[in-house]
């Protein structure tokens, strides 16, 4: 399949009748104001910032959040203003990402490609935050995430080698990919094909991309996981790689693509998907590898899964098209997608190389589960990234660039 031309269409939303016109639905446990009052979403201000925001102008708006008047969803919940006015999460976050867009394109405007580049990429960072967490339902967050994907495919134009789109089909849909193709690419080159987790969009692996595996000429393919972005048509099910696999084998066929060279990396829910794709798939593969990914005890732990945020479990219930759930049945119905419970982890070793990047302290994922995934294969191994959350994003996506990098050579 040719690489297309960046496009502008997007999926319909499709609601769960969470309230189109509020920005937030639920409400979780989170950084407490000094009255006590909380946040719904899980706040990643140092990734955030590592990711590209302004720290000063983040912490600012977060202030205006705090105290901003009228009715919430909840009056302790902090970031659960509605409709569409000041103080309300979509909203001030949209401003902010307008305001970088347009600053964008004054930069190009004046023949300034680097700087509309930056601010064009920043305002999608910001459109992405504004949608997140990326519940389905939520009119204001898809419409923030359509000016995300918009916002991230203006700046592929001014990317050293343009952003491409591939469409892939999956049972008569479009499955939309990011392509990054490095520098120099007169010849097929290796791919990695990125999954990343629910909190993340396609929007968001740019600086991975452009600060490893571009100089080592190896392409990055994005998907966003079931449930969420540009594939929320299809539900996250106990078979969820199958996108994965429809994008592996599209781009295996691909004549941009050097076929004997592709590698899968996944990111949370997006890791899990990369070992059962590796499980089933590993003759189209050269290397695969995780981060911080789920395969058992997540999916089969009720304990566990009640010390997950509100937030967290309102996601998942998205993924899966379901209706916010007592933590009894949402735990019921996660433990199809245990790999071990599928029989699928555990009965048959790769030789695939494998990196298992674990995250010391991990409240989501088990070191247990680390360490199912590097026993997978005979070729597997097994890290533990320690620091803080900010340390450890960027030291795990930098283990991952240098050990596919080597595997891809």
């Amino acid at each position: 399949m040719p690489l297309a031309d960046m496009k502008d269409d997007l999926p319909e939303a499709k609601g769960l009748g969470l309230g189109a016109e509020t920005s937030a639905v639920m409400g979780l446990r989170g950084p407490n104001d000094p009255d006590g009052r909380r946040w719904y979403r899980d706040l990643h201000i140092p990734i955030w910032v590592w990711l590209g925001a302004d720290a000063v102008r983040l912490q600012a708006l977060l202030a205006r959040l705090a105290v901003a008047q009228g009715p919430r969803t909840r009056e302790d919940w902090l970031d659960t203003a509605v409709g569409l006015r000041p103080g309300n999460w979509i909203y001030e976050w949209n401003q902010e990402a307008a305001r970088c867009q347009a600053r964008g394109r004054e930069l190009l405007v004046n023949d300034d490609r680097d700087g509309a580049r930056a601010s064009l990429l920043r305002a999608a960072h910001y459109y992405t935050i504004a949608s997140y967490p990326h519940i389905r339902g939520d009119r204001l967050a898809h419409e923030a995430m359509t000016l995300a994907v918009s916002c991230y495919r203006e700046a592929g134009k001014l990317f050293p080698h343009p952003l491409k789109v591939l469409e892939v089909d999956v049972g008569g849909k479009p499955l939309p990919l990011h392509v990054h193709l490095p520098p120099q690419c007169d010849e097929a080159v290796p791919a990695v094909l990125l999954c990343g987790s629910g909190d993340q969009l396609q929007t968001g692996f740019y600086r991975f991309f452009s600060s490893g595996l571009a100089a080592a000429g190896i392409a990055l393919i994005t998907l966003d996981m079931p449930g969420v972005g540009l594939s929320e048509r299809w539900p996250m099910t106990e078979d969820y790689d199958h996108l994965y696999r429809a994008a592996l084998e599209a781009v295996a066929a691909n004549p941009q693509f050097d076929s004997r060279r592709l590698a899968l990396l996944g990111v949370r829910l997006g890791g899990t998907a990369a070992v059962r794709a590796a499980l089933t798939h590993s003759d189209l593969l050269r290397a695969c590898v995780t981060i911080g990914a789920p395969v058992h005890d997540l999916y089969v732990d009720a304990a566990q899964i009640s010390r997950l945020t509100p937030m967290v479990r309102d996601q998942l219930a998205s993924r899966l098209r379901l209706d916010a759930l007592a933590i009894s049945g949402l735990s019921a119905l996660l433990q199809p997608l245990s790999l071990v419970r599928q029989g699928l982890l555990g009965r048959r070793i790769l030789e695939l190389p494998l990196l298992a990047i674990g995250l010391a302290n991990d409240p989501v994922v088990s070191a247990a589960d680390t360490e199912r995934i590097a026993r997978s294969s005979r070729k597997g191994q097994q890290q533990e990234i320690t620091g803080s959350l900010h340390e450890r994003l960027a030291q795990a996506l930098a283990s991952a660039c240098n050990y596919l990098s080597e595997q891809l050579r």
